[in-house]
């Protein structure tokens, strides 16, 4: 990060090797999907509100990937399977503190990305030569809060 006067800029990035789950049920059964990966590359730019809070934004990249589960007559056992990796955008706001001398921040933000929609090939379990698209559209709404440390001298951003 950089800094010129009260206003901060940089670029900004994180990935998450954790896997999330969601899915729903549907009139014939059931669709699940995790994501094991996910990553951003983002600007972010802000204003210190006093010399220790920064407000901020950011805007950037996006991208994931999704392992889809369709299971027919919400049976146990998967019927189709498929997979993506979307990208798309993202945007957030956050607030972030500094203290104990200025090497250690904390900060709350809120994050929203969406993936647009990409078209997923399911292939049957039961029958591994026939395959199907579906049209899965995504978008995800994060809060993430955490605290951070900077190597190297402190003071300032």
């Amino acid at each position: 990060m950089w800094q010129e006067g009260r206003f901060v800029y940089g670029v900004v990035g994180g990935f998450d090797y954790l896997a999330a789950l969601g899915g729903g049920a549907t009139g014939f059964g059931a669709l699940s999907y995790s994501r094991d990966l996910a990553g951003a590359l983002q600007v972010k730019v802000g204003a210190l509100v006093t010399p220790d809070v920064l407000l901020y934004a950011k805007a950037g990249g996006a991208w994931a990937h999704d392992v889809y589960n369709i299971a027919v007559f919400n049976s146990a056992l998967p019927s189709a399977l498929g997979s993506a990796t979307p990208s798309g955008w993202t945007a957030g706001l956050g607030l972030e503190w500094a203290f104990f001398g200025g090497n250690f921040t904390a900060f709350a933000e809120y994050d929203y990305a969406s993936f647009g929609t990409t078209r997923v090939n399911y292939t049957a379990v039961a029958a591994p030569g026939f395959t199907f698209p579906l049209d899965v559209r995504q978008s995800v709404n994060l809060f993430l809060f955490g605290i951070n440390y900077r190597f190297g001298p402190a003071g300032g951003y």
